[in-house]
Formats: C-alpha cells, structure tokens, sequence
C-alpha cells in the first residue's frame, strides 16, 4: 500500500491519524498515474467503481480518494493555474487536444 497525499493531510490532521496521507492500492496508484502521464495525449477514460450491488462497501470513499490524489497530482505536475483551466475547459466541453497541450505545456 503506498501512501498518498501526506502533505495535504500531516499527521494529526485528523484524529486518531498516526500517519500522514492515506493508503492507497499499489496496483490502483500505478494505474492513475499512467492516466496522469497521458492526459496530455488527449486520452479519453473512464474509472468505474463497482459494488458488485452491495450497499455501504465504500464506493463513494474510494472515489473521494481517487478524486482527492487526481487533484493533488494534477495540480504538482501541471500547477493549480493550469489544471483549473484545463478544468473549466472541461466542463464548458470545448477543449481541443490543442489547447490541452497548450495550457498543460506552456
């Protein structure tokens, strides 16, 4: 399990928290950050997270987590500036891969 965020949750930030961060699947990090690496190619994905249709199984957690590390790296790699125009871009659903590999790269 690699841990993940610590900078954005210290230890103690939480209580009862003994470590910074939080753990995170090896296999699932390693994945996200091969989405990361190649967002800039313009690369369309999906992330499905199943319960198999069970109830309180920790969908929404894990999908709080993913989303929280998504963010925190976005924003390491590419800047807060450029990943909230990418953002915003986004959204409105007007982006090109042109001008995602603009605001990524300059």
């Amino acid at each position: 399990m690699a841990r993940v965020c610590v900078e954005e949750f210290p230890k103690g930030s939480r209580p009862h928290q003994r470590e910074p961060g939080f753990h995170m699947d090896d296999i699932l990090k390693s994945q996200i950050d091969v989405l990361l690496k190649n967002i800039t190619k313009d690369w369309d994905f999906t992330i499905i997270i199943s319960g198999g249709g069970e109830v309180r199984v920790g969908k929404s957690v894990l999908a709080m987590q993913i989303a929280k590390y998504w963010t925190e790296q976005m924003e390491k790699q590419f800047g807060v500036e450029k990943a909230q125009a990418l953002a915003k871009y986004q959204q409105s659903g007007a982006l090109t891969k042109a001008q995602a590999t603009e605001i990524l790269t300059t």
